[in-house]
């Protein structure tokens, strides 16, 4: 009920339809019954529909694409109801149009109260929406703060080893010049 997870990859050895997995988020609150209630099922709807996954209900997890499994995986760890969200690499299997799309989503959630962790390899997620940043080569941290006020060249150079500008001098889009 604390912290929700959301694992880089997820494989089930089982034939979940989507639903089945989803349910697995309000486990926490179901108690000895292990019946989802009216609410367990609203609080389904609610982020599934919020994030397009609804149509994926009655279709297997294991038969899913990387990208859709990723964000069934994001949409189950909301419905879980938790304060602070943690998640590896949400963003690793989809689209650019579906991390803009996760990005707005993720800002939305914190100004809604959630705490969100994650961690990326990409400058241009943590940019894009200025949220509070960490650093870290060779597990040493090497920047930390709002993002705005510690991310400059020297610091993606520095982290990225490559020749990388801030485009036209905005703080919004990482460039890497070879």
């Amino acid at each position: 009920k604390l912290v929700s997870y959301v694992p880089q990859a997820i494989q089930l050895n089982t034939d979940f339809k989507v639903i089945d997995y989803l349910s697995l988020g309000r486990t926490p609150y179901i108690g000895v019954s292990s019946h989802l209630n009216d609410y367990d099922y609203e609080i389904i709807d609610k982020y599934s529909i919020r994030f397009g996954i609804e149509e994926y209900y009655d279709i297997e997890f294991n038969k899913l694409s990387g990208g859709q499994k990723q964000m069934v995986a994001i949409v189950r760890s909301l419905i879980q109801d938790t304060d602070i969200i943690v998640m590896d690499e949400p963003m690793s299997a989809l689209d650019i149009g579906r991390q803009v799309d996760l990005l707005r989503a993720f800002s939305d959630l914190v100004n809604e109260g959630k705490t969100i962790i994650l961690t990326t390899h990409n400058p241009n997620h943590a940019l894009s929406i200025n949220c509070d940043v960490c650093f870290l080569k060779d597990g040493k941290i090497h920047a930390f703060g709002k993002c705005d006020e510690v991310v400059n060249e020297t610091l993606l150079q520095t982290v990225y080893g490559l020749n990388i500008s801030l485009e036209h001098g905005r703080r919004d889009f990482v460039v890497f010049n070879t």
